[in-house]
């Protein structure tokens, strides 16, 4: 078999951004600063190389649409000199009716639009961030007509127009929210930055948590239906509040380090609590008590999961100088695409691996791979990874005879995948930007010919407890808890714990981990992938072929029951739909053959009234070989696929969903080996799949491909090695 695996150049184009955009791999990290608070500046020098944008709150818009020039050169140069866009925000100050001229009255509105022209102008500003609050209802389209005036002065300049939402679950044309309409809004704007925080203010009588979690993801799902994720931004706290629960409110603005001196002076421990996802101080002080609900690392993690979940362009924070710290080591990892990890790994015969590196930027990436075998001893290794360039990683040669995890760091934006060969199959998959507490994996079988593996990495440099529920598909449970060394991976052989039955699997771990499966059959095939850190109402599976025995595999892990829908949506439009009735913690199998007419490729979307998990798994030659791929929670406009090869015997497909009322209009890069590009342009029906064979595009090269189209798709690559392959989702941008 010859192998894929082969070094090329990769001459990444960059996306075609909206005006102003950044254009690399990776979401946007975004942040605010103020002048008023030394520690701002302090974090702000820290944590610049970290930042993509950031947003210095110096100006104020006046009933006459006047501004003063706030700006501090010395934070301008700094930002610039960083590498980071300067973004600054404008403000209204007088709020409700005092400022409704300068948004309904023609004359005040291109005063103060000149003036923010002016501003951008004479300090070299990026572009704009606005941010009004307080205003009247009926100044709704006022303001979406200010939206479009300014966007009609600083777009042709090349400048980037952005604007905070205030956030909401449902449209509302009243209160503080509005004077929002998000459809209307979007058109002009190139970024909107959903302030996904407040909740609960200092004023609230009851101490809780400002940003809770279900709160927060009820925001992101209205306003994703309303707004293109691709131009939506997640607003993160990172200050808390202080409820004197004695006197009662206002409730003190505490930044994370007042939180922890408290803790200190008190003798306190900080608590988590899980239904909101936030942490928790309660302390007595001069015999008063109090309660502190605020943002740390933890509770970050859980917002920065939305971002991936709902795809989104990337995530902002309030404000610099209040933060845990420790949220920007996430915060790098979750949102630069600089750290990969990888849990499944082996050496031993008869597996040979591989770990892809692609660096498109245009300078070398200098990557460190840390292997982390399974009694805790790590091995450690340093590459430059030339620009525009993929790096092949034999692991064989680097950790022989081991089985391990894997984790990628790089001081530039990267895209990490694994492959594995072994008998006469393989398997692939993309690595994940960080580690969870939570995660979960639809397939699993462990009857008669075949073997089932669960396998745990634990990146941590302490220990980790998980706990692995096996879900039955009678909705019967097992459990068992594991400790895992430090740096350490474990192998769970899952026949042992549950034969004979199929199942899905869900592991809880009180230290962030990262979860694969592997599953073996047939004399030498196999398949595998990575888990999903998160559940949730609609997945996106792009390949399906009954001329294979296909099957989906939905997993409810909520003690109640769900319903699903299934639509097949095959390649000439056609679309067929099934419900399905999910018992509590669960697992469902949907034979597709018994419902697509024979030889007939499709996608597929799973729809549920409660959260849960999709995979989709395929079986051929008598069920010799296989490949499964976990599906995706989102669509999105531009796709990576950094494996691939048409050099014989490999037949490569790319695979793509359209799950839009529209045709897709798709332009595909082919990246070859040794420099070069092919390119091409496609369209996909609308609810329809589209299958590109890129052998008859590229024959016989080693071959990237990365695909941009006009509405949000899913794409998936699938290869076959003659009587073996493996397929895997695109990293989505």
């Amino acid at each position: 078999m010859i192998s894929p695996l082969l070094s090329f150049l990769l001459l990444l184009p960059t996306l075609a951004p909206a005006t102003g955009l950044a254009a690399s791999p990776g979401k946007i990290r975004w942040a605010y600063y103020v002048s008023y608070d030394s520690n701002s500046m302090t974090s702000l020098r820290k944590a610049l190389p970290d930042l993509d944008y950031v947003s210095p709150s110096w100006y104020s818009i006046d009933a006459q649409g006047q501004i003063e020039d706030k700006d501090q050169a010395e934070v301008t140069r700094l930002v610039k000199s960083g590498g980071a866009k300067i973004v600054p925000i404008f403000g209204n100050g007088p709020k409700y009716g005092d400022f409704h001229g300068v948004l309904a009255d023609p004359a005040l509105r291109q005063r103060a639009i000149g003036n923010i022209l002016r501003l951008v102008d004479a300090h070299g500003y990026d572009g704009v961030n606005i941010d009004f609050e307080g205003l009247d209802d009926g100044d709704r389209p006022h303001l979406t007509g200010f939206m479009a005036d300014l966007a009609a002065a600083l777009r042709p300049k090349g400048k980037l127009v952005s604007q905070a939402l205030p956030a909401k679950d449902k449209d509302k044309d009243t209160g503080w929210a509005g004077p929002f309409d998000y459809a209307a809004l979007a058109p002009h704007n190139d970024l909107l930055l959903l302030m996904s925080y407040g909740y609960r203010t200092a004023n609230s009588t009851v101490p809780g948590a400002g940003s809770p979690q279900t709160w927060v993801e009820a925001t992101v799902a209205y306003a994703v239906s309303q707004i293109p994720a691709q131009k939506l931004l997640l607003g993160v706290a990172w200050y808390g509040y202080d409820w004197n629960t004695t006197t009662g409110p206002p409730a003190r603005a505490m930044r994370y380090d007042q939180t922890m001196a408290s803790a200190s002076r008190s003798g306190a421990s900080p608590q988590f609590d899980e239904a909101s996802q936030s942490a928790l101080l309660k302390y007595k002080q001069d015999g008063q008590e109090h309660q502190v609900w605020y943002e740390d690392q933890r509770s970050v993690i859980a917002k920065l999961d939305l971002v991936n979940k709902y795809g989104l362009a990337g995530a902002g924070g309030w404000r610099l100088g209040q933060e845990d710290p420790a949220v920007w080591a996430p915060w790098k990892a979750r949102l630069s695409y600089r750290t990969w990890y990888l849990a499944e790994g082996c050496t031993c015969k008869p597996f040979d691996t591989w770990v892809l590196i692609m660096n498109p930027n245009e300078g070398p990436a200098n990557v460190v791979v840390t292997f982390m075998k399974e009694n805790g001893a790590t091995v450690e290794k340093r590459y430059k990874v030339a620009p525009q360039s993929r790096f092949n990683l034999f692991a064989n040669e680097a950790v022989p005879e081991a089985a391990f995890s894997t984790r990628v760091d790089s001081d530039v934006p990267v895209y990490v995948e694994r492959s594995m060969y072994f008998g006469h199959d393989g398997t692939n998959t993309p690595g994940v930007n960080g580690p969870s507490r939570d995660w979960y994996l639809a397939e699993g079988y462990a009857g008669p010919g075949t073997d089932t593996w669960v396998l745990i990495m634990n990146p941590n440099p302490q220990e980790a407890r998980a706990t692995v529920t096996f879900m039955k598909e009678d909705g019967g449970r097992v459990e068992r808890t594991y400790t895992l060394a430090p740096t350490s991976r474990l192998s769970i052989y899952a026949n042992e714990v549950v034969p004979g039955v199929s199942f899905s699997t869900q592991v809880k771990s009180d230290q962030p981990v990262v979860v694969e499966r592997a599953m073996y059959f047939g004399q030498g095939g196999g398949h595998g992938g990575m888990g999903s850190s998160y559940t949730a109402q609609t997945w996106y599976l792009p390949e399906g072929f009954t001329g294979h025995n296909t099957w989906i595999l939905v997993m409810n892990p909520n003690p109640q029951a769900a319903t699903a829908t299934v639509t097949f949506m095959t390649e000439d439009g056609r679309n067929i739909s099934r419900s399905y009735n999910l018992k509590p913690t669960s697992r469902a199998t949907i034979n597709a053959n018994e419902i697509v007419p024979a030889n007939t490729a499709f996608s597929t979307q799973v729809t549920a009234d409660r959260p849960v998990m999709a995979e989709r798994a395929s079986y051929w030659g008598n069920g010799a070989s296989g490949h499964n791929s976990l599906a995706a929670s989102s669509a999105t406009n531009a796709w990576y696929l950094a494996e691939g090869s048409t050099a014989p015997p490999f037949q490569e497909f790319v695979l793509v969903m359209n799950p839009n009322d529209s045709t897709a209009r798709l332009d595909a890069t082919f990246m070859l080996e040794g420099g070069g590009t092919v390119k091409g342009s496609y369209e996909v029906k609308a609810r329809s799949r589209f299958t590109l064979s890129v052998n008859s595009v590229v024959p016989d090269k080693a071959v990237s491909v990365r695909l941009s189209s006009n509405v949000p798709v899913v794409t998936e690559r699938v290869m076959y090695n003659g009587t073996g392959g493996h397929s895997s989702l695109g990293i989505g941008q």
